[in-house]
């Protein structure tokens, strides 16, 4: 969830200044919500963090929110590479995978995010985290990666993005995984007569 007053920091770092940065400030200033169930309305909820759920300007937010985060990852040096490409830091929207080659750098890289959600008052699903060991020495792989006082589960597998991560499939099978999810599709798209 993302801290207003962070944000608007890091809108004005970005250059974003005068009239434009008081109306998007205004835009979310006193905002509230309702929640509505079965045909019952809740009173008005003060929003003091996050973005509004499929706002035109809510990615470049997160964005701009989040950018020095995968900054500080992809240079601190921990994360994985493939020959000089840094690939340690996978992220699409708010989903940030982090993949190192020693548990140790593993840590530090979890050190990092917890560093700066504390910082700019991020929080992270903990809930949702999960350590997958994708080696044959599962064994000598400590599972004790911790982010603050919370370790985090160790799976076999996870769903990540869509896509099933699981620590013993063979790049063939993902790859026939994903071929018979596009040919449901396809059947399904099929079906219906398009």
């Amino acid at each position: 969830m993302v801290w207003h007053e962070g944000l608007f920091y890091k809108l004005a770092k970005l250059g974003i200044s005068g009239k434009t940065l008081r109306l998007l400030i205004n835009s979310y200033n006193n905002l509230s919500c309702m929640v509505k169930l079965q045909g019952m309305t809740s009173d008005h909820i003060l929003v003091q963090r996050s973005v509004r759920q499929g706002g035109v300007l809510s990615t470049f937010y997160y964005l701009a929110f989040i950018n020095d985060l995968l900054y500080d990852l992809k240079h601190s040096g921990y994360g994985a590479r493939i020959s000089s490409i840094k690939c340690g830091n996978p992220a699409f929207a708010d989903d940030i995978s982090l993949a190192t080659i020693m548990p140790s750098s593993l840590q530090s890289l979890v050190n990092i995010v917890y560093q700066y959600s504390k910082q700019w008052k991020f929080e992270i699903s903990i809930e949702k985290s999960c350590v997958i060991n994708f080696t044959s020495k599962r064994n000598s792989f400590p599972v004790d990666i911790r982010y603050g006082d919370a370790k985090l589960k160790v799976q076999v597998e996870t769903t990540h993005l869509g896509i099933l991560q699981t620590a013993n499939m063979k790049v063939k099978d993902r790859i026939n995984d994903r071929c018979q999810k596009a040919k449901n599709s396809f059947f399904a798209i099929a079906g219906l007569g398009l």
